[in-house]
């Protein structure tokens, strides 16, 4: 499955690491496209800790480019950066796809409801209690991954 993780910290990298382990195709990006650079120069990502892999990570140039061909959506980064993540993909979330919001905090959901309802768009919004993962950024390509939670609090838009 094809997963564009909008994002670029230490949760983002970690589910990156996840993801890759488990079979799937992740892609990153990074809003300012800082951290990212050594991986899309063609480093590998590595993951030490509860995930022990060094992976492969394919990086979007740009907003559009991430949820181009996506599968499934998430956003992974502080809640202080998801409206202008919202903001930066609402024009490019197209009918059916869904958007995993890991971390969920305060009406994020509504507010990206809000904004697909005023271009007739209709997905599924899927909001984590916390993040899947949790850990540090040790480098612009390494992450070490504290924990893999077992069990996730799950809420749903529309429904």
């Amino acid at each position: 499955m094809r997963v564009s993780i909008l994002g670029a910290g230490a949760i983002a990298y970690g589910l990156a690491a996840y993801l890759a382990e488990a079979g799937h195709d992740p892609m990153l990006w990074s809003p300012s496209g800082e951290r990212t650079k050594a991986l899309a120069a063609g480093e590998l990502l590595k993951a030490t800790g509860a995930i022990e892999a060094t992976v492969p990570v394919r990086i979007a140039k740009d907003c559009k480019d991430a949820i181009a061909n996506a599968d499934v959506v998430m956003i992974a980064l502080p809640a202080n950066g998801h409206k202008m993540v919202m903001d930066a993909a609402t024009p490019y979330l197209s009918e059916g796809l869904p958007v995993i919001i890991s971390s969920h905090s305060s009406f994020g959901a509504l507010y990206l409801s809000k904004q697909l309802s005023e271009r007739k768009v209709s997905l599924p919004i899927i909001v984590w209690g916390t993040t899947l993962v949790s850990g540090r950024q040790r480098g612009p390509t390494d992450v070490d991954v504290a924990s893999v939670r077992q069990k996730l609090d799950v809420a749903t838009l529309p429904f």
